[in-house]
């Protein structure tokens, strides 16, 4: 776990709002201590403090065993519980307020921060919610053990009732190596405890952490999967891919929330800058905001333009609000809460500029039943 915060707090200082970040990597690479994630340019700018966690990560937090109790499968998300309790429990050390964190994540970080919403519906120990490119459907694994069975078998432990013990005597990187190359995926495991096979119906029966809440992706997700020698893409696949794997789920989980009454804003980035994007046709990747938000955009030989500059302070800046005031905060800032009929989508760094403009979601979402539709064939 990483800390940052403002110089010691003095008596009668005001406690600082906590943003607390779960970083992605698919569940299965990754780590908070990466540059991008540094937290010093928002703690010096914005008077907020910083936590950003780790947690296992592939076999090692996701097993899928068949020798472990179910409730116990999913010991990456368990990780990100007890960190999070932690700071709840000893934030105000730091002068942190434990009455107003916002949990943050990206990507798989996402996908936990809203499947936590979910998993503590009654005690989520924070006070916000902000997804940035990931859903709690996003990458699940179904409880047949398969993976498991697989690797284990692969490093000579077989399967039955003895493979666990067996493979817990295996050194780690021979883990590691085995699981690369036989291209085993561990994800979380639907159990119904933590991980759930359908969130609307939990929704519903009230299973859901009422937590205002910040979501949204990047226009053009996709494109950091292509190889960067590339010299032409093509955009249809990457708008109907983004669509299927990012946007329409989002779309869902904001139905949900809505349903629910939660308090909701929806943003869409569309920032495309070149020091984060060396070839043109990249555009808003994958994991594009995070820099912006953090303030790390000045990781490469290009020097930041202004625009960029000042679309990382404008981010920033909504962030922190939501943290600083999970109900008001945005409203009064300037970003509308989301309204599937008006014009409530927040497009953030569209042409690269700031500040946002905003426009219906229908214009992003209408192919959105017909991409499901043909996916499920």
């Amino acid at each position: 776990m990483n800390i940052w915060a403002p110089s010691v707090k003095h008596q009668g200082q005001e406690l600082h709002a906590v943003m607390i970040f779960i970083h992605g990597g698919s569940y299965d690479s990754g780590g908070s201590s990466a540059a991008y994630y540094d937290g010093t340019d928002l703690v010096q700018n914005h008077d907020v403090i910083v936590v950003t966690l780790n947690y296992r990560l592939n076999v090692f937090g996701f097993p899928n065993s068949p020798d472990i109790d179910p409730s116990k499968q999913n010991l990456g998300l368990l990780d990100q519980r007890l960190a999070i309790e932690w700071v709840h429990q000893n934030i105000a050390k730091f002068g942190g307020d434990p009455n107003r964190i916002l949990l943050f994540g990206q990507s798989a970080g996402a996908a936990s921060v809203d499947i936590y919403s979910y998993a503590y519906p009654d005690d989520p120990l924070v006070s916000a919610l902000a997804l940035e490119s990931g859903t709690a459907p996003l990458l699940t694994t179904a409880p047949d053990h398969q993976n498991w069975n697989g690797l284990s078998i692969a490093l000579g432990c077989g399967v039955g009732d003895k493979s666990f013990k067996c493979m817990s005597q295996v050194p780690m990187m021979k883990i590691v190596e085995a699981r690369a190359k036989g291209v085993y995926t561990f994800f979380p495991i639907v159990d119904d405890v933590l991980v759930f096979s359908d969130y609307s119906a939990r929704a519903k029966s009230g299973k859901l952490a009422r937590l205002p809440t910040l979501a949204g992706i990047n226009e053009r997700e996709v494109t950091a999967l292509l190889p960067l020698s590339l010299t032409s893409v093509d955009d249809t696949a990457i708008y109907k891919t983004t669509q299927r794997v990012y946007n329409c789920p989002l779309r869902d989980s904001v139905r949900i929330r809505l349903s629910q009454n939660v308090p909701i804003w929806r943003y869409l980035y569309h920032g495309n800058f070149s020091n984060l994007s060396p070839t043109p046709w990249l555009g808003a990747y994958h994991g594009s905001e995070v820099p912006l938000i953090f303030g790390n955009y000045n990781m490469s030989t290009v020097t930041p333009s202004s625009k960029e500059v000042e679309a990382s302070r404008y981010m920033q800046g909504g962030w922190v609000a939501f943290a600083n005031n999970p109900r008001t905060g945005l409203s009064t800032y300037g970003w509308p809460r989301f309204n599937f009929d008006e014009l409530t989508l927040i497009n953030l760094a569209l042409n690269n500029t700031t500040p946002a403009i905003f426009t219906f979601a229908s214009s992003w979402d209408n192919d959105c039943d017909s991409l499901i539709a043909r996916s499920e064939l």
